[in-house]
């Protein structure tokens, strides 16, 4: 939903909020076992339960805390064949506030700023009970700028095109990894991503908007949006879904 208030210089404050549909996606991966699956400090591909028996128990090195080898180790003793990550996209939320600038009586500029919290759960291995689950959970913050063309004006109805761009930016990023075996959590780690990358997207919609009274009116605005990969490893429905379409509908005011 949008809460729009109108000054006499002909500019628009308005608060918004938004939360995307969730999204699961079932893919093959493989695990480099220093950058997700360890954590250690070797750049080993591992692609099957059996490769990473043989890593743990040949080839790991010093770097890796005992406690979390002989874990892992057992782990992979209780699983085999390639190595499936199953990721969950939970609903993106946003909030945001925005201004916006009438040019003329056709073309309006839209700058914003917007806080969105994406958590992405992860669970590796084909036992329902002897796995690796993971928390990532990255906040940005953002600041979008949107063209707005009215091309239709009847009666109450308006008709607009909009397209623009926004870049968000990385603030706080979390990972919290459980090692469970038969159901009981035996070795867990919470550490902190860093700095996952900036986020540019570009995007373009179309909308329709209805007044149902002086200062308030409906609005109907899908629109598509490419989130521009930046090579980050961190696990958002951005990077996982990049090309995102949403549906946002809503009440905007105006006075």
């Amino acid at each position: 939903m949008n809460v729009t208030t109108k000054s006499h210089d002909g500019w628009l404050l308005g608060f918004s909020s938004m939360m995307e549909r969730a999204s699961d996606v079932i893919m093959p991966r493989i695990i480099e076992v220093i950058e997700h699956a360890v954590g250690s400090g070797t750049r080993v591909e591992i692609e099957t339960w059996e490769q990473l028996v043989h890593y743990l128990t040949y080839d790991v090195g010093e770097s890796l805390d005992p406690i979390e080898r002989d874990v892992l180790l057992r782990i992979a003793l209780m699983n085999s064949g390639k190595i499936v990550t199953h990721k969950n996209y939970e609903k993106p939320l946003q909030l945001g506030l925005n201004f916006n600038r009438r040019l003329s009586d056709r073309w309006s500029l839209d700058m914003g700023l917007r806080v969105t919290r994406h958590t992405t759960n992860m669970l590796t291995g084909s036992s329902d009970t002897t796995n690796i689950s993971e928390r990532q959970r990255i906040f940005y913050v953002g600041m979008p700028v949107n063209a707005t063309y009215t091309f239709m004006r009847r009666g109450r109805m308006s008709a607009y095109l909009t397209a623009g761009m926004a870049i968000d930016v990385p603030f706080s990023a979390k990972s919290d990894k459980l090692y469970n075996i038969d159901g009981k959590t035996e070795f867990s780690r919470s550490v902190s991503l860093g700095f996952t990358g900036l986020q540019w997207s570009v995007g373009a919609g179309v909308g329709m908007a209805y007044e149902i009274a002086p200062h308030l009116e409906l609005f109907f605005s899908p629109r598509i949006t490419w989130y521009i990969p930046n090579g980050s490893k961190a696990e958002t429905q951005w990077t996982g879904k990049p090309l995102q379409i949403s549906l946002p509908f809503g009440i905007r005011i105006s006075f």
